[in-house]
């Protein structure tokens, strides 16, 4: 959110942005209340004076020293991911996305004079999706392609707690490949080589 906000501030001549989440729900659960504590907390701008924000409809927050429009959209209805032409994108767990919806927002993010800047954060979810094609590359700096990837574990966040940690742990510990993904973004497969890979034969053989 300081990102996609710090961006906004730099390029005031462009009206348009967009915050994407896999669904409606994150955007309004996740997304906006994160936008509207970093506007206080951060940039000191009250709502109602600085800024405005639209839960319903179509979710939008006006920033109104600036005259810009930061909207709101949902991936999972990738056909509505079209119109305005905008300086830069922010997704949030874009491991959940559909590819199309890759394909629909980096269309919009064309504007002459933005930044034409996109960030992803999120946990790896296996391999051969369009998230892993674009991020699972080598940490750090990346010259030639324009592109950084950091990698951060979840041990190490200050804003979760120790209960969290181990509660995730206990979650995922049949499945250290998904453990290992969601505690140290590192991306693997999720694929056991067979359909039935947790299967249980609790059913008595019969001989005919």
């Amino acid at each position: 959110s300081i990102w996609h906000l710090s961006k906004c501030f730099d390029t005031p001549q462009v009206k348009s942005s967009w915050a994407v989440a896999p669904t409606y729900l994150q955007v309004v659960d996740t997304l906006i209340p994160a936008f509207s504590d970093v506007l206080q907390s951060v940039f000191n701008w009250e709502e109602g004076t600085d800024h405005k924000i639209v839960r319903s409809g179509r979710p939008v927050i006006n920033l109104l020293r600036t005259g810009q429009e930061i909207q709101f959209r949902s991936a999972q209805h990738a056909d509505r991911l079209v119109g305005p032409t905008i300086s830069h994108l922010f997704g949030t767990e874009p491991g959940l996305w559909p590819d199309v919806a890759f394909e629909k927002s980096f269309a919009r993010v064309r504007h002459e004079k933005g930044s034409c800047q996109k960030l992803f954060e999120g946990t790896p979810e296996g391999l051969g999706n369009k998230w892993e094609q674009l991020a699972n590359v080598p940490e750090g700096v990346d010259e030639a392609e324009n592109r950084r990837r950091i990698t951060l574990h979840t041990a190490d966040n200050p804003f979760v707690s120790a209960t969290y940690f181990s509660n995730l742990c206990k979650i995922y510990g049949h499945d250290p490949a998904k453990l290992e993904a969601y505690t140290k973004g590192t991306f693997t497969s999720f694929t056991k080589g067979t359909a039935y890979w947790n299967y249980a034969d609790r059913h008595p053989h019969v001989t005919l």
